[in-house]
């Protein structure tokens, strides 16, 4: 069981590691934005911290590319074309 003490410690270790990577110009995660430490996973020009995160980018791009796909027409508009 980790005290208090140790959890603030890490807290700060981590942010500083952020800070580095960003002052030192490491590519930043395209779906949760952490700085890239290893080799990143390379997507259509994007750089991904991990498996997971390029997954749930493609997953998110997927899910708005069905939602814009058709053409959407108001209600009326819709039911004077196809019920006349």
């Amino acid at each position: 069981m980790e005290s208090n003490h140790s959890r603030k410690a890490n807290k700060k270790a981590g942010i500083l590691e952020e800070l580095k990577a960003v002052l030192s110009g490491t590519p930043r995660c395209a779906y949760c934005g952490k700085p890239i430490m290893g080799k990143p996973y390379v997507w259509r020009g994007k750089k991904f911290c991990s498996r997971g995160c390029k997954r749930k980018y493609r997953e998110e791009l997927a899910k708005k590319r069905r939602k814009n796909k058709g053409i959407k027409l108001p209600k009326d508009t819709f039911e004077a074309i196809y019920w006349k």
